[in-house]
C-alpha cells in the first residue's frame, strides 16, 4: 500500500478512498426514531425546544428491527483491528530481525531498552484502540 513514488496529495487522497468503502450509515427508521430522541433527551436531560442529531443502531436483530451491528462489527471493525495489529507485529518481527542482522550482540541496555520501546508501541496502540472504540 506505500507508494513512496506518489506524492503525498496522491498517498492521501488513496488512504481516504481505500477507507471510504468501509463506511456505514445510521439512518433510524422513522417508527424508531421517535423513541431514540426520547431516549438521547431524558438520558441526556435535554430540554424540548434544544435541537440535536441522534445516532443510533441494534446490536442484535429483534422483529421491530432487523438490521444490526453484529455484521458490521465482525467484517469491518475485528478485520480492520486483526490487520493493524498485524501490521504492528510485523513491524516489530522487521525491526528486531534488522537490528540483529549486522551479527552485533547487543548488551543488556540495550535489549531493555528495546523491550521498554516495543512496550510502549504496544500501550500506544492499546490506548488509540481504547479511544476509537469510546
Amino acid at each position: 500500500f506505500c507508494r513512496p513514488h506518489l506524492s503525498e496529495t496522491r498517498r492521501l487522497f488513496l488512504a481516504y478512498i481505500v477507507s471510504a468503502q468501509f463506511h456505514t450509515s445510521f439512518h433510524a427508521p422513522p417508527l424508531e426514531l421517535r423513541r431514540l430522541e426520547n431516549l438521547t433527551r431524558s438520558v441526556h436531560e435535554i430540554n424540548e425546544g434544544e435541537s440535536f442529531y441522534v445516532y443510533g443502531a441494534s446490536l442484535f436483530a429483534s422483529k421491530r428491527n432487523p438490521k444490526n451491528l453484529v455484521g458490521f462489527t465482525v467484517f469491518s471493525v475485528a478485520t480492520s483491528y486483526l490487520t493493524a495489529y498485524g501490521i504492528f507485529v510485523w513491524c516489530c518481527v522487521k525491526i528486531s530481525a534488522a537490528l540483529t542482522s549486522f551479527g552485533i550482540r547487543l548488551s543488556q541496555k540495550t535489549i531493555s531498552m528495546q523491550r521498554a520501546f516495543l512496550s510502549m508501541l504496544l500501550l500506544q496502540v492499546r490506548s488509540a484502540a481504547s479511544a476509537a472504540i469510546t
